[in-house]
């Protein structure tokens, strides 16, 4: 094979959707020599979404926030939602409008960011099957424009969706799901807001696109969509429409693509990270796609991930702390997602007997307010950290790389916390000493953060408990005087 066949890299990113063109984005800003390789030329086929504006900071982050809201796309402020209702409600987003993208254009744009930031971008590539790994660097057989090349990297990144290129389990975490969607145009779906309606045993989403055109979903069973219907998909999809008074008003328009149908069932990998690859996006964690906060996470992924490759590259002794910082968020999300699904179902399966529902309902804890203290908090309180609350060292990300920080753990907690709002928590925990009051301990902080932060801080912390009053030593103050 010539030299030239040959190709080298630090990080070989696989997959040129928002995870795996963020982490590029990021490594190639570290310095880092980053290949990545998409097997489909852009702008690609894919359904239109819904972003909210949480993800506005994250385009910040990398720096193509003014080219994604020059392109076009539309901004709705609110939503159309017939749920558990008997009838649509308009509920208006808080804050900035969020992003009704087109993701074929949408994708293209982070990846032209990826590419700016010095990632080499190798469109259309596919990856063989059988990876090289010799336990230094990974060998992939690859083929570009019809030509066979052999690239070889540190380390790879896999974004290649919910198929995967490195082996490993993927785990089912709810009822599979599936998607059948197409694109329109002309239709009576008026206004730019997103559609969501729940029917008899499927769900729809409906969004209208800059340029007039009209994305709609259906989110059935797989079971529905039975052998001897397989090539009558496009049936299955109109019959599905036409049930919805929110959607069917696509029907009056013509369907201007093929009718697709796609896996949107919430899998994930049984291991996320490994000593030379990480995974991101779906082929990390795919979620229900009634969160729509699929495209956020995979960005956030994918911000995570190039930090954690950062860290095994750059600081090789801290390699295992950055593994473990990386399972630990996938498994935190992973487990708050699958709760506030399961949910969502349960209000629509508390009004149904249909098994669509309850199915996707299994397991919904019903989670209610922040757990409060019960007495009111006075200044002159002494307080203290609950003997339940743990003080312990975890990972956590520091700049550019993954680093061991004091953090509190407390049952009131979804996990670990080593910072309090943007404060670390281990100049707070400093300043903490015996017999303080509420009041000197508030005056302590505001050392540290403004006088109105650490007032916030001492009351979230007093209602959730992870501070709680502590008697005096002769034990005369009880704790109702508090």
């Amino acid at each position: 094979m010539p030299a030239s066949d040959r190709l080298t890299a630090d990080v070989c990113v696989i997959g040129g959707g928002p995870a795996g063109s963020t982490a590029a984005h990021r490594l190639a800003a570290h310095g880092y020599n980053v290949c990545l390789l998409e097997r489909e030329a852009f702008p690609r086929p894919r359904v239109g979404e819904s972003l909210p504006a949480g993800i506005l900071p994250l385009l910040d982050t990398l720096g193509v926030r003014e080219r994604v809201e020059g392109a076009g796309f539309l901004r709705p402020r609110a939503a159309l939602v017939r749920w558990a209702e008997p009838s649509a409600e308009e509920r208006v987003h808080p804050g900035p409008p969020g992003l009704q993208v087109d993701r074929g254009r949408f994708d293209a744009l982070l990846l032209d960011g990826a590419r700016a930031a010095g990632a080499r971008v190798l469109q259309p590539a596919t990856v063989g099957r059988r990876l090289g790994d010799d336990g230094k660097e990974w060998t992939l057989p690859i083929r570009i424009a019809g030509s066979h090349a052999t690239l070889s990297a540190r380390y790879i990144v896999d974004a290649t969706g919910r198929g995967g290129v490195v082996p490993g389990r993927r785990l089912r975490a709810s009822a599979p799901t599936l998607a059948l969607y197409g694109y329109w145009r002309d239709t009576a779906i008026d206004g730019p807001e997103t559609r969501v309606d729940a029917g008899d045993r499927e769900w729809y989403w409906c969004a209208p696109l800059a340029g007039g055109t009209v994305a709609a979903a259906v989110f059935v069973d797989p079971k529905r969509v039975s052998s001897d219907r397989a090539g009558d998909i496009e049936t299955l999809y109109r019959d599905l429409l036409a049930r919805s008074d929110l959607v069917r008003g696509c029907l009056d328009g013509e369907l201007i693509s093929a009718v697709t149908a796609c896996d949107a069932s919430c899998v994930h990998a049984a291991e996320p990270v490994g000593d030379r690859f990480i995974r991101v996006g779906d082929a990390c964690f795919a979620m229900d796609p009634l969160s729509s906060q699929g495209v956020q996470s995979a960005i956030v992924s994918g911000l995570q991930a190039a930090i954690v490759v950062n860290t095994v590259l750059a600081r090789p002794e801290n390699a295992a702390l950055a593994m473990s910082f990386y399972r630990d968020r996938q498994s935190e999300k992973l487990v708050r997602h699958c709760q506030t699904s399961a949910r969502f179902y349960a209000e629509k399966a508390a009004m149904s007997d249909q098994p669509f529902w309850h199915d996707r309902s299994a397991g919904a804890l019903q989670l209610g307010e922040a757990q409060s203290a019960t007495d009111a908090l006075a200044g002159d309180c002494r307080v203290g950290l609950s003997d339940a609350a743990e003080v312990l060292d975890v990972p956590a990300i520091e700049g550019d790389f993954v680093v061991s920080m004091p953090g509190i753990a407390h049952p009131a907690l979804d996990g670990p916390m080593t910072f309090l709002g943007s404060t670390p928590v281990k100049p707070l925990l400093d300043a903490m000493a015996p017999d303080m009051t509420a009041d000197d301990l508030i005056r302590a902080w505001s050392m540290l953060v403004p006088p109105g932060d650490a007032t916030a801080l001492m009351s979230w912390l007093w209602s959730r408990q992870i501070i709680v009053s502590s008697p005096m030593p002769n034990n005369d103050i009880p704790r109702e005087s508090c």
